[in-house]
């Protein structure tokens, strides 16, 4: 670079072009942007330049992937301009720091809360911190400055401009307690030669604000922006010094997102539900959590869920929330995949096209007993059931077919309970209804053919009732 024989200062700037992840380590590309003040010995001739200078860096980051992304800063520490004798060149030597960091989104699974069907249960909290990125920021940013000159005869050589970080800020007005915007400082460096010809410097801080707003407060933000200039220039009118620039800015802003978070649970005495009923009826309010209605009854947010046929579309179902009225409660520990106990009884269900919804309810309700049986049905039914409670099931024939093949494993006193939901619109069924009916009074085998009547049967089984049927149909321990 060729130039004067005297020269005066320089400063810069960076501004950053691309950067590139790569396995182990990112690539940066950038442009230095520096000013030059020097003046002629000579003609005593003050000038006031710019020199941009491209630069290319590859930062070894062990750990880094491709699909990561980089945010880069530069910040340019010292300029130094020198002359070599007796050529009329000039060496221009900068001395920058290179800023990049990288960010990689990972899903965490955090346990927010627990309870017990089986006790009482107290739960220990701690807040956790995460950040996650909010918005992304990119773009120019025009900036005008105009104030009066210290001195009025004053000749405007040219400028240069140092910006500040970029930091969160409290919005103004009625926004103020839920949204935050971003502000930065600046410094305008004008170079000013009066009557004389003596160089001075006059600065003018202002500030400098991208725009938008975003929900949060100032606490947990965290803007990850580089920010140069773009473009910068200087004029004066009269005595009125007017700087006109634009301010590029890369980058994102992070915010700290806060939740409670399960790190301990305390066991209680157990709660005593043997005298309870093993259904209830809830009325819900619209949007009231699934996971806050099971834990109150003692109940499982998976059955609650099965047993009123929520959609989870592959959501948890303590996640789901319901606009339903009227909900139906299994009771504490009642659900499906409970305790694994002996399987003393052998049960058989069939339901009428009309009643197996009705059959698939009470099985939910009932599931915790069921579970401890040997369940066989009809194909239909049987699947059904199986699907909403998650029973083992023995399928036998659909219809007509399956009822025969019911039939005879109760001729042979092979079958405890049967549970046969009849419907009285459908006059079809009741011939394999009535054989069924004279089989068991043959046989001294308990027969309900509506949901009252297997409630209470189902209550006898869970105390003990049925236990003689040990006796008549004694079973391989």
């Amino acid at each position: 670079m060729r130039g004067p024989q005297f020269y005066g200062s320089s400063t810069g700037s960076f501004a950053a072009g691309s950067a590139a992840p790569a396995t182990g380590q990112v690539s940066v590309q950038g442009t230095l942007q520096i000013q030059i003040c020097s003046q002629n010995t000579d003609t005593g001739e003050l000038t006031v330049r710019s020199k941009d200078l491209a630069v290319q860096q590859t930062l070894e980051l062990p750990g880094v992937t491709e699909d990561d992304t980089a945010l880069v800063r530069g910040e340019v520490l010292a300029c130094t301009l020198s002359a070599v004798d007796g050529a009329g060149e000039a060496s221009l030597s900068v001395t920058w720091k290179l800023r990049v960091e990288v960010w990689r989104s990972v899903q965490h699974t955090v346990v927010a809360d627990a309870y017990s069907t089986l006790c009482k249960t107290q739960t220990v909290q701690t807040v956790c911190r995460l950040l996650q990125k909010t918005a992304d920021l990119t773009g120019r940013i025009p900036v005008t400055l105009d104030d009066d000159l210290p001195d009025a005869e004053g000749t405007v050589l040219g400028c240069f401009v140092t910006l500040g970080a970029l930091c969160a800020a409290q919005a103004d007005g009625n926004k103020a307690e839920t949204y935050l915007k971003l502000l930065g400082k600046g410094t305008a460096h004008v170079f000013i030669s009066d009557a004389r010809g003596e160089l001075t410097c006059y600065d003018k801080a202002f500030t400098w604000q991208p725009d938008g707003l975003w929900p949060g407060s100032t606490d947990g933000a965290w803007p990850s922006v580089g920010a140069s200039v773009a473009r910068v220039a200087s004029s004066k009118n009269g005595a009125r010094l007017r700087v006109d620039l634009e301010i590029e800015i890369s980058g994102a802003l992070f915010q700290a997102q806060s939740f409670d978070a399960l790190c301990g649970v305390e066991l209680g005495e157990e709660y005593d539900d043997s005298d309870g009923p093993a259904l209830y009826i809830y009325y819900a309010r619209q949007g009231e959590r699934i996971f806050d209605i099971a834990r109150r009854y003692h109940a499982r947010a998976r059955d609650l869920a099965a047993a009123n046929h929520l959609d989870t579309n592959g959501d948890p179902p303590q996640e789901l929330t319901t606009d339903t009225a009227c909900l139906l409660i299994p009771a504490s520990g009642w659900g499906a995949g409970g305790p694994e106990g002996e399987r003393n009884m052998n049960i058989a269900l069939l339901a009428d096209d009309g009643k197996k919804e009705l059959m698939v309810q009470f099985c939910i309700a009932y599931c915790g007993i069921l579970a401890e049986h040997n369940i066989c049905a009809t194909t239909t039914t049987g699947k059904l059931v199986s699907e909403a409670t998650g029973l083992p099931i023995t399928l036998y024939l659909h219809d007509k077919q399956g009822a025969q093949q019911i039939g005879a494993r109760i001729a042979y006193n092979e079958i405890d309970l049967v549970i046969c939901f009849c419907d009285p619109a459908n006059p079809e069924g009741f011939d394999s209804v009535n054989k069924l009916s004279r089989l068991c009074d043959q046989h001294l085998i308990p027969m309900a053919t509506n949901a009252a009547t297997a409630e209470v049967l189902i209550q006898g089984l869970r105390r003990g009732d049925l236990d003689w049927r040990d006796i008549v149909n004694p079973k391989k321990k």
